[in-house]
């Protein structure tokens, strides 16, 4: 993956607490000890509303933190969300 060319850095993560090797925490934490990561935009899309998880992930340098829903209208609401909080590429 060294060859950025064939494997570009993407441009926002989403990310999820549940994971099977590593915990969403433990990525996060990865990710902003890079120095090629440290201003990627990542957002914490989780089925935790607790507010200590909100609390850690926000100090661990999560951009967004957005609880998952089964609604279809807060599906929509989240990636307005995402789409409004994610840096302008253009410029």
């Amino acid at each position: 993956y060294a060859d950025r060319a064939r494997f570009p850095v993407p441009e926002l993560i989403l990310l999820d607490l549940k994971l099977p090797r590593l915990n969403g925490f433990e990525v996060l934490a990865w990710a902003r000890a890079r120095q090629d990561l440290r201003r990627l935009p990542i957002f914490v899309l989780s089925s935790s509303n607790l507010p200590e998880d909100m609390a850690r992930a926000k100090g661990l340098g999560a951009n967004e933190y957005f609880v998952k829903s089964t609604s279809f209208e807060d599906v929509v609401q989240h990636v307005q969300a995402l789409v409004r909080s994610a840096p302008d590429r253009q410029a």
